[in-house]
């Protein structure tokens, strides 16, 4: 509910492009997403993740700060998000 809240409200301001509104819509639409990051070593780690849009395009993660992907983040700022919306299996 509270993303399809925020798309109303942007939607009305509407003060992105198309590319740029279709591209948020997408990302508030879906809530998970799997945030892939690298150890001190430089081994690659992947978490599924929820998370939150604003409508700055800045994305919110919520963690413990004792895991594996907070220190990750906390020791390289690089990271990627891979958001993905699963289709209707057809049979």
């Amino acid at each position: 509910m509270l993303h399809t809240a925020a798309r109303k409200l942007q939607t009305e301001a509407s003060p992105f492009s198309d590319k740029k509104q279709r591209i948020y819509n997408f990302l508030s639409d879906t809530s998970i997403g799997v945030l892939s990051s690298t150890d001190a070593n430089g081994h690659p780690n992947g978490a599924v993740i929820y998370y939150t849009i604003n409508e700055d395009f800045t994305v919110e993660v919520l963690t413990k700060s004792a895991n594996n992907k907070y220190d990750n983040l906390i020791n390289n700022k690089h990271a990627m998000l891979t958001v993905f919306r699963a289709l209707p299996e057809k049979t």
